[in-house]
């Protein structure tokens, strides 16, 4: 069977969140469990309030939803783009658990590329709200920082297919894939539900212009 490498995250716990730097001394220390665990429980109730309400969804509006006040809001997120930064920290980390997965009954880099590409359709159109919330804010270092590692992961597959490319040629496709998906993915979601196009087509068509751009990466030039 085909799989690619596990690439693990230090920077985040199971649960997909960052973890605290390392704790020091006093009563802030012996607290810090206690916030942490606090701070997993709120990120998984505003997934579930972004999926039910929408992606243009307040912090008073978030705020409501999980019977607080925008002060802990801010207190424990700093504000709306740190909280959807973590959002996406932890979304992106389920994400690559189930990336993983798909590329493990794969019998090749073009059937990985394929279970990657449709695993992560699917989960767009079954979280639609909530990919667009974590893809709008911007200077979110957290977040990049896990579309990084997909992108180390398509890499991967790219590069067991055209193991003759240049290697930073392969870096900057796979880049260029997991961006031209994400781009993709957000127009779908994003559009009228009567227009969008079936996603088993949306898949293909992306599989297939992706899939030829490798192979003339991988093709000999003058």
């Amino acid at each position: 069977m085909f799989s690619i490498t596990e690439h693990p995250d230090e920077s985040v716990n199971s649960n997909g969140l960052e973890l605290a730097d390392e704790p020091g001394d006093g009563r802030a220390t012996r607290w810090e469990p206690h916030r942490k665990a606090r701070r997993i429980a709120m990120i998984r109730e505003i997934r579930m309030i972004v999926h039910e309400i929408g992606p243009d969804i307040s912090m008073e509006e978030i705020a409501v939803g999980l019977g607080t006040s925008k002060s802990v809001l801010y207190r424990y997120f700093g504000d709306k783009n740190g909280l959807q930064a973590a959002l996406g920290t932890y979304t992106l980390a389920r994400t690559r658990r189930r990336l993983q997965e798909a590329s493990r009954s794969a019998e090749s880099p073009a059937q990985a590329l394929d279970a990657m590409m449709r695993t992560y359709l699917d989960l767009v159109a079954r979280s639609r709200n909530v990919f667009l919330f974590v893809n709008r804010p911007s200077g979110n270092g957290p977040l990049q920082s896990s579309v990084q590692q997909v992108e180390e992961m398509v890499t991967e597959v790219l590069r067991m297919e055209a193991p003759d490319a240049d290697p930073e040629r392969v870096s900057l496709w796979a880049a260029g894939t997991v961006g031209l998906v994400r781009a993709a993915a957000e127009h779908w979601a994003d559009g009228p539900p009567e227009e969008r196009t079936e996603l088993d087509q949306l898949a293909d068509d992306l599989t297939t212009m992706l899939w030829r751009g490798l192979h003339a990466l991988a093709s000999p030039t003058d």
